[in-house]
């Protein structure tokens, strides 16, 4: 049986660059210790497994061989000895500050499933030394770089939120948001034959309103020829009727001014007192001192006589007409 299986093994191709080297060293190496397992080559001597490696390794182990430091020659016949170098060459020791920093810089792609960005996660975080808290770490920093607050919220009000239910509500909320998005697109579907039909209607309106107008327009620069051609032939008549209305205009304005004048020395249908300097005495009209033009007796009645102008108590017993009035404020002083 086991010389069946020896016959039939396959053995490891060579050790590729293509992609992550510390991947596909891992990979060739267990790879080959199953090819000595079925070859019976696992109990063989030191040497012999050691440069059966040599021979399958490929020029990259080769040449990794070379470039390793051995203490002694020898050592790179002994098969225990030379996997530990080249375990050291193609993986060595990883900076748990960098890797991490790699873990938490490491944003989800466009076109990524959410279920592809945690396996990404996970395989970084393997280098991570984050033990048994990964799957946290994953959650957390899943959480941190939603910007949908919408579904941020949603993680947040879900108690002991771990990676199962994150991405459940992952997908429930986009299945929703895409459900929307839906019947939006759907009820502006439903608008557009409405604008259709309205489409012809304003367009002939358009074709109207642009006739009209251009009617308007012609009508417009015909009336301004015809009033140019107007206003040309008056133009020696002008000339005449503005010296005809110069005298008219003076007597207008000369009315304006008597009428002016008039109201200035009448108060309700009285005349005003006429303006004179401020008396020492008292005013015989309302007896108080007062500034010019300010008597507060000026349009009362009195109640003895009936006149006008000064108050019951100052009364001198005698009518008053418009002119004595005045002459008598010309004469107080």
């Amino acid at each position: 049986m086991s010389l069946i299986m020896e016959a039939f093994a396959r053995a490891p191709d060579p050790l590729t660059k293509d992609g992550d080297l510390a991947t596909n060293w891992k990979s060739w190496k267990e790879d080959f210790i199953i090819f000595l397992k079925l070859t019976g080559y696992i109990n063989k001597p030191s040497d012999d497994r050691a440069n059966l490696l040599k021979n399958r390794i490929g020029k990259i182990g080769i040449d990794a061989i070379q470039n390793i430091p051995f203490d002694d020659e020898k050592e790179k016949d002994d098969m225990d000895i030379l996997i530990v170098k080249l375990e050291e060459y193609f993986n060595p020791p990883k900076n748990e500050v960098v890797e991490r920093y790699q873990f938490f810089t490491t944003c989800k792609k466009p076109n990524e499933s959410i279920e592809e960005h945690i396996n990404v996660l996970k395989e970084k975080a393997k280098t991570c030394n984050f033990n048994d808290m990964t799957d946290s770490f994953i959650r957390d920093k899943i959480v941190r770089d939603t910007n949908d607050k919408m579904l941020r919220k949603k993680f947040f009000d879900v108690k002991n939120l771990d990676l199962k239910k994150l991405i459940e509500i992952y997908h429930d909320y986009n299945i929703n948001i895409e459900k929307m998005r839906q019947i939006t697109e759907s009820s502006k579907e439903k608008q557009i034959p409405k604008a259709n039909k309205e489409k012809p209607a304003t367009k002939d309106n358009k074709e109207k309103q642009a006739t009209k107008d251009n009617k308007e327009k012609q009508a417009t620069k015909d009336n301004k020829e015809k009033q140019a051609t107007k206003n040309n032939k008056e133009k020696p008549d002008n000339k005449d009727n503005k010296e005809k209305q110069v005298p008219k205009n003076s007597k207008k304005n000369q009315a304006t001014k008597d009428s002016k004048e008039k109201k200035e020395y009448t108060t309700n249908n009285f005349p005003s007192p006429p303006q004179f300097p401020n008396p020492k005495k008292n005013c015989w009209r309302c007896d108080q001192q007062h500034p010019i033009g300010k008597c507060p007796a000026w349009g009362s009645k009195c109640t003895k006589c009936n006149d006008i102008n000064h108050f019951s108590h100052c009364c001198k017993g005698f009518k008053t007409n418009a002119d004595e009035v005045i002459n008598c404020h010309l004469k107080v002083k």
